[in-house]
């Protein structure tokens, strides 16, 4: 059974469109993402090919991250969008999955995101909050 109802998808869809409709609000989304996550876990920084050299104290500022926010973010909704169909979920989460082991992502460095719900609720209540 999926992990969620078309109509929970249906209502996450609904309350995070305000803060992800347009493509900065995407960028600013998934930047605060990654900001709690470089916050709390500097040495990932170097993980991410367009971040090569930055730290926690220049991340923010550069192109990298915008890419990378825009991605997470993009990735996130349609993860959501398929959350209600096992056999979409199933399928988005392994090619999410197949690209992420092609960039030398141990399971320990994804283990701290599942475990660390943190980085999430920064980004909705600053995303909802600007």
């Amino acid at each position: 059974m999926a992990p969620l109802t078309k109509d929970e998808v249906d209502v996450l869809l609904a309350e995070l469109n305000p803060l992800v409709s347009t493509s900065e609000q995407k960028i600013e989304f998934g930047k605060a993402i990654y900001m709690a996550l470089f916050t709390a876990y500097p040495e990932y920084i170097g993980l991410f090919s367009k971040m090569q050299g930055l730290t926690k104290d220049n991340v923010e500022a550069s192109e990298g991250i915008k890419y990378y926010g825009r991605t997470l973010t993009d990735s996130i909704l349609e993860i959501l969008q398929g959350a209600s169909d096992d056999g979409e979920l199933d399928a988005l989460l392994e090619k999410n999955g197949k690209e992420h082991v092609t960039r030398n992502v141990t399971k320990q460095q994804f283990l701290v995101l599942k475990y660390r719900h943190k980085p999430f609720q920064v980004a909705t209540r600053d995303s909802s909050s600007g």
